[in-house]
């Protein structure tokens, strides 16, 4: 499958609390770093959870993945690394998956990235967010689907 016709379905969400710097908007290279690779653990803790039920148990088995498994992995990730993870979409099935300022400014950045044929798996968006006197720095990478992705995820007429 080509790369311009994967499906862009929701996005990883890392928040993380960080200290002041000089200049408000700057956020440390080895910060950046951190929380890139707090996104690469996880995508590849749950891509080779999902494998495994495809493999031992197909389509049905890897249904679970998504709605159960992959709520279980992002709270023990988001505990373990005292992180917050969140997996959202425009098309999320879960309300309280909903999209807040951010994201929604996020998916519709992705969205375009994707027309203009730009969005890939090293696309991501990292910025300083102040809520409620507390600044914390927001991390957005998409979650691309390919073919197995498909099998749950694609038209009616993809969903076997």
């Amino acid at each position: 499958m080509k790369i311009q016709n994967i499906i862009l379905i929701s996005f990883l969400i890392i928040s993380i609390a960080c200290s002041k710097t000089k200049d408000e908007n700057e956020i440390p290279e080895e910060l950046k770093n951190e929380i890139a690779g707090y996104s690469n653990d996880y995508m590849k803790e749950l891509k080779s959870v999902l494998m495994e039920n495809m493999k031992t148990g197909g389509p049905v088995q890897a249904v679970s993945v998504c709605s159960d498994t992959a709520s279980d992995l992002t709270n023990i990730f988001s505990e373990t690394h005292n992180v917050e993870i969140k997996r959202v979409s425009f098309k999320n099935r879960n309300p309280q998956n909903a999209p807040d300022k951010f994201e929604i400014e996020t998916l519709q950045e992705f969205e375009k990235l994707q027309a203009e044929g730009k969005l890939n798996s090293e696309t991501q968006i990292l910025k300083k967010i102040i809520t409620n006197n507390r600044e914390s720095i927001r991390f957005a990478k998409p979650i691309l689907v390919d073919a197995p992705c498909l099998l749950c995820h694609g038209s009616d007429k993809e969903i076997s």
